[in-house]
């Protein structure tokens, strides 16, 4: 079977090969213990089979079980102490925010487990101790930090930007996994000098509701950082009889300027080529421009970016409201 990363990966050598059938059916479906399957009368020739270790030690899985988030926490869980819970990056993903790049290459499990409490160390695994188990929720039957505390905890170890796009994916316009709200009531919680407190609180401050995508963000991130006020994120464009026109990424409303991040679907997929192509030549008719961000304007010269929009703003805000002479 293919195993895609986490504690699947670096299974070791050994002989044999084990059906789903040749285990006890309450073992076929789930991550177990080499304990308790013994106590199912499971052999060690058949625990020795190749395709069903893991990578931990001590735990095995049938050969199709998936290697999805779900069940490599599952499989770590089985090996730490009472009261570990899942949490950082792994609990993100859980609740449904998949981490941005570049954190989005950190496969490992990552744990909060009690600090009195001893693990030994295993390179699938990312263990971080804790003086009390901090708030959580069941996920699909496994204890989860809340996504509210999973932000808090990445933003310890993250920069504002990381932190500010980690948010912002909690607050999807479509199906959002928290709100500012909540956000602000986590992080109140924390006391004053808690490592990454002033790290989410610049962070809140510059989240916004209503996202798309971590690209997105970045691209809006980059502005404000370089000088400009900060766009409003997907508010839709009316024209003068109050019909929608386009939802934006972006914009500068008074200004009628729209900033769109282009991913490499808009190359790609002709149908959403066609439509950014309508929609760009009805918000002109309108008298709207529209200015496109890439991935290198946002990762590579953001410069660029800052500079256009600036340009923009200088020009239309003179249009818009041009000064009068006596």
């Amino acid at each position: 079977m293919h195993r895609l990363g986490g504690p699947w990966v670096g299974r070791r050598a050994a002989s044999g090969i084990v059906r789903p059938m040749d285990l006890p059916a309450e073992l076929r479906r789930r991550p177990f213990t080499v304990a308790e399957a013994r106590r199912l009368g499971v052999t060690d020739s058949t625990l020795r089979a190749r395709d069903l270790c893991t990578g931990l030690r001590g735990v095995r899985a049938a050969d199709d079980v998936p290697d999805t988030t779900r069940s490599l926490a599952a499989a770590a869980l089985l090996v730490t102490p009472e009261g570990a819970v899942v949490s950082h990056l792994t609990a993100l993903r859980l609740h449904g925010a998949e981490p941005p790049w570049p954190l989005d290459s950190d496969h490992r499990v990552h744990l909060t487990v009690p600090a009195a409490r001893t693990i030994s160390a295993r390179s699938t695994l990312a263990v971080h101790r804790a003086g009390r188990r901090p708030p959580w929720v069941l996920v699909d039957d496994l204890p989860v930090v809340t996504p509210e505390m999973a932000w808090l905890q990445v933003a310890a170890t993250v920069g504002v930007e990381m932190a500010t796009v980690i948010a912002d994916s909690l607050l999807r316009r479509v199906a959002p996994i928290s709100s500012s709200d909540r956000l602000a009531e986590a992080l109140a919680t924390l006391p004053p000098r808690t490592r990454g407190r002033r790290v989410a609180t610049s962070a809140l401050a510059l989240s916004r509701p209503g996202t798309d995508s971590s690209m997105e963000t970045r691209a809006r991130l980059a502005l404000v950082s370089g000088g400009l006020p900060c766009p409003l994120v997907n508010v839709p464009v009316l024209d003068d009889d109050g019909r929608f026109v386009a939802l934006p990424d972006m914009q500068y409303a008074r200004e009628r300027i729209v900033v769109e991040y282009d991913g490499d679907v808009h190359r790609t997929d002709r149908a959403v080529w066609r439509r950014d192509v309508e929609r760009r030549q009805r918000l002109e008719e309108l008298g709207w421009v529209t200015v496109t961000a890439t991935a290198d304007d946002v990762l590579r010269d953001r410069d660029r970016l800052v500079a256009r929009v600036a340009r923009l703003l200088r020009t239309r805000s003179r249009l818009s409201h041009p000064s009068t002479t006596r």
